[in-house]
């Protein structure tokens, strides 16, 4: 389970008091505020983090997007597009489907998933892909 656990201290030490890009040219984003959380595969609460002058219900909603993400083990932005593509019985289903949810995968497997909400044009979290071993 310490792996688990280790997955909220990795991802959010860049979003800790610091102005940070939106734009290519390095990480993070911008000067805009963002709430993030972290959480297992099961969808529990590992991290979370929220930025000076954040709307305070992108708190909850950083929270959802990954508790959503996890157990679905896809991006939230898959579940979004299927909605407005006439998808609609995802919309009872009780589950997030607004952008910014990103399951994390290591080896293949989801340990966890990570959320960003209060952008006020919401990305949808980047996958790097498999780390390259040196």
């Amino acid at each position: 389970m310490k792996r688990f656990a280790d997955l909220g201290n990795c991802l959010l030490p860049a979003g800790r008091g610091t102005n940070h890009r939106r734009d290519d040219s390095g990480p993070g984003w911008g000067a805009e505020r963002a709430a993030i959380a972290v959480v297992d595969p099961a969808g529990d609460l590992l991290a979370f983090q929220r930025m000076d002058d954040v709307r305070s219900a992108s708190a909850d909603l950083a929270i959802q997007k990954p508790r959503t993400a996890a157990p679905l083990q896809r991006p939230t932005a898959e579940i979004e597009d299927n909605i407005n593509q006439g998808r609609t019985a995802l919309v009872t289903a009780r589950i997030m489907a607004l952008r910014g949810g990103m399951p994390v995968r290591v080896d293949g497997e989801v340990v966890g998933a990570v959320g960003v909400a209060g952008l006020s044009n919401e990305p949808t979290p980047r996958s790097r892909g498999p780390r390259q071993q040196p």
